[in-house]
């Protein structure tokens, strides 16, 4: 009897589980998708790199190096100019632009961490100065040995750690993925939509009382915006159905009352990511209206009536 095809094993979906217990899929790149992500960087790199060394041509830098005989110096800080410049772009592209780079935006790839979380500097730092290790080895040129007067000697870099390692793994992940913690993923922009507006104020109310360190990630603002939008297709009771997988765990990281809609606390966290200016503290009059949460009476524990429309932002 033949065995069941194995689709999972070949498939480039991961699943990542929060720590509320919230189970979400991402696609990894593939190392042709991100071979092409490089290209256009590295065709970038090239052109700023080229402009530079025009503009200092034309100002006679490099001549005032030749004229006192410091051509190697010269060489010497080209060389360590352009090191850093590429290590540069790619790890500061990478932390202040969330995980992309000109060329991985234009092939909607982002890099994240090992858990789906958003990268620091720290990993951003280490995996693109890892990525010259996957450069190696770096085979002489054969003509080399007829030119010793050649300094340094002339290689060809042949980036065989970087195509043989992500082989051996799930996440195809570099040496400096896997030295970081982090991945590649496919990035759906499919899912942005217009911005909703809330109508129901106890959602802007019960924002006041989400923490205000707590950082929703990607994948949970998507799923939030996504039930948001189509919410108003529900009932009441197939919303509560469907919030809840998302709703329940948040309610006790929260420190919220049991009895709190899980609908109205979805539209409380859309409201605080999309729509609040993130203020810490709620107005005078929200104190007075709602008293504290921990009364017998929860103002949030129904949600009967909390109309969404769409608006544009």
């Amino acid at each position: 009897m033949v065995a069941p095809w194995n689709t999972e094993a070949i498939d480039s979906q991961f699943k990542v589980v929060t720590p509320e217990n919230i189970a979400f899929n991402y696609q990894v790149a593939g190392p042709f998708r991100r071979l092409l992500a490089f290209l256009l960087d590295l065709a970038i790199r090239a052109a700023v790199i080229l402009a530079f060394f025009i503009v200092l041509s034309i100002a006679g830098v490099g001549s005032i190096f030749v004229s006192a005989g410091l051509e190697d110096l010269m060489f010497a800080l080209m060389t360590l100019a352009a090191f850093f410049f590429n290590w540069f772009y790619m790890a500061a592209f990478e932390y202040w632009w969330n995980g992309t780079t000109p060329g991985k935006w234009l092939l909607n790839l982002r890099v994240t961490t090992d858990e789906g979380e958003p990268i620091n500097l720290f990993q951003s730092a280490v995996r693109n100065l890892f990525r010259y290790v996957d450069m190696w080895p770096m085979v002489p040129l054969p003509f080399a040995v007829m030119r010793e007067e050649m300094t340094p000697e002339p290689v060809v870099v042949t980036f065989l750690f970087a195509l043989i390692v992500p082989i051996f793994n799930q996440r195809f992940q570099r040496i400096g993925d896997l030295v970081a913690g982090t991945m590649v993923v496919i990035e759906d922009r499919s899912w942005l939509m217009k911005i909703a507006k809330i109508e129901d104020d106890r959602a802007r109310l019960l924002a006041d009382y989400i923490p205000p360190n707590f950082v929703a990630p990607r994948s949970m603002v998507k799923a939030v915006a996504t039930y948001v939008e189509r919410r108003r297709y529900f009932t009441t009771a197939r919303r509560r159905e469907i919030a809840r997988h998302l709703a329940e765990p948040l309610l006790e990281k929260f420190g919220l009352p049991a009895d709190t809609s899980y609908d109205l606390l979805l539209c409380a966290l859309y409201y605080r990511t999309f729509l609040s200016k993130h203020s810490a503290d709620g107005t005078k009059e929200d104190s007075q209206l709602l008293g504290d949460l921990t009364q017998q009476s929860n103002p949030y524990s129904a949600a009967p009536n909390s109309p969404v429309t769409a608006q544009s932002k």
